[in-house]
C-alpha cells in the first residue's frame, strides 16, 4: 500500500467510525443547565430558622421539570413554595439513549435553607 492509497483508507475509515457512531447507541446522561436558586422566605430568615425541602418531579424529553411535589420538608410548610418555585425554574440538557432523548420519572432533590451560606441544591 502507497501512501496515497494509506491515507484514502484512513479516511474511510474515519468516515465509517462516525457514520456507525451516528447510528449506534449514543448515550448521554441529563445534565442541569439552568435554573434559580430558592429565595429564602424573609419570615423564617428573620426568625432564624433552618430546613430543607425534598421536592419529587419528572423532567421532559424538552428538559423542562413537570409534576414538582413536595415529599418531605422540616420544618413542615415553611420552606415549600420557594423551593417548587427554585425547582421548576430548572431546565436541563434531556438524557440521551440510543441516540434518542429520554424523560425522566420521578426525580428527587433536597434543597437546603441555611442561614449565611446561602441555599444549596443536594442531590440532583
Amino acid at each position: 500500500m502507497n501512501l496515497k492509497q494509506g491515507a484514502e483508507m484512513r479516511w474511510l475509515l474515519t468516515g465509517a467510525l462516525m457514520l456507525a457512531g451516528c447510528m449506534g447507541g449514543y448515550n448521554r446522561p441529563m445534565e442541569l443547565v439552568s435554573g434559580s436558586h430558592p429565595e429564602y422566605p424573609s419570615e423564617a430568615r428573620a426568625a432564624g430558622v433552618e430546613g430543607f425541602v425534598v421536592v419529587r418531579y419528572d423532567v421532559t424529553r424538552k428538559g423542562r421539570v413537570i409534576n414538582a411535589e413536595v415529599v418531605a420538608a422540616s420544618p413542615p410548610g415553611t420552606f415549600d413554595a420557594a423551593a417548587l418555585r427554585a425547582v421548576t425554574s430548572w431546565v436541563f440538557k434531556p438524557a440521551v439513549h440510543d441516540g434518542e432523548t429520554q424523560s425522566e420519572r420521578a426525580l428527587q432533590s433536597t434543597v437546603d435553607f441555611k442561614i449565611g451560606t446561602g441555599s444549596e441544591y443536594a442531590d440532583y
